[in-house]
């Protein structure tokens, strides 16, 4: 068992996919954007083949290490259920786009600020809750880093909860296996970029824009550990002005964000 039987179709999707089944993508209010600076990023299409599937954006560039992270997680093993991987990709108008699992049931992860994570009434989450989703997201960065593969991207905005507070780690656009990481600069010279969102990076994401590294797993889960504080406190620690004493922090909180951000050996915040 490799993992690819469940996706028989990991590849490319055919020029003419779009002509045969009379479908195009197409944005769908039901599906749950990412950060609203990336409005469209995200589509539904149906298909007779497989109902439906969600898309995002992508670009040949980033597709090839996309595409690769992918295959690798999925020669692994059968990945877990927190990993929404794509698995198929294809062209259309001129626009490269993934294939996911269509998770009609799940929502993005909602913070609110100075208040954390909240149900869909509005209703602060216990440290309980919090932790559960935590750890469904850490079991999923676990395999996949089993598998030399890391996302560089985790945040709020990818990371979709359901009713039941499953959790689904979703946009693979950045990811990369490690032994790619010097094919990826080859491609992008002599354009520095320094994958992943600021306010979430590792300190050596942040580097990247000046001199050449190879991240590793422990940036993955920095930018982890950045996201729990935000899910327990509703505090970015990135932030001026921000209240993250880990006091204030409930101690099982504390001792989870320890293993990742504040024992991290190049943590500028903490």
């Amino acid at each position: 068992m490799n993992g690819l039987e469940n996706y028989p179709h990991l590849g490319y999707v055919p020029q003419d996919y779009w002509t045969a089944h009379g479908e195009a993508p197409k944005p769908d209010d039901d599906y749950p954007d990412d950060d609203n600076d990336y409005d469209d990023k995200r589509f539904v299409v149906e298909t007779s083949e497989k109902g439906r599937y969600a898309l995002a954006k992508t670009n040949l560039l980033r597709e090839e290490f996309e595409q690769a992270a992918a295959q690798q997680i999925y020669a692994f093993g059968n990945p877990p259920s927190s990993l929404n991987l794509p698995f198929r990709w294809g062209t259309y108008d001129g626009q490269q786009y993934s294939f996911q699992e269509y998770l009609s049931h799940a929502q993005e992860m909602s913070i609110v600020p100075r208040i954390g994570m909240v149900d869909s009434q509005g209703n602060k989450l216990g440290t309980p809750t919090v932790l559960r989703v935590a750890l469904q997201i850490a079991h999923g960065l676990d395999f996949m880093h089993e598998t030399g593969v890391i996302h560089r991207d985790i945040k709020p905005g990818n990371v979709l909860i359901d009713d039941t507070y499953t959790a689904y780690v979703v946009d693979f656009g950045l990811a990369i296996p490690l032994d790619r990481q010097k094919d990826e600069r080859k491609h992008f010279s002599p354009y520095r970029m320094a994958p992943g969102t600021p306010p979430y990076m590792s300190p050596e994401q942040a580097q990247m824009i000046r001199i050449d590294i190879d991240l590793t797993p422990s940036s993955d889960l920095f930018n982890f550990g950045m996201m729990v504080h935000e899910m327990c406190t509703g505090d970015s620690a990135s932030q001026k002005g921000r209240s993250n004493d880990p006091e204030t922090l409930d101690d099982r909180a504390n001792n989870f964000i320890c293993s990742s951000v504040i024992r991290h050996p190049n943590n500028p915040y903490m």
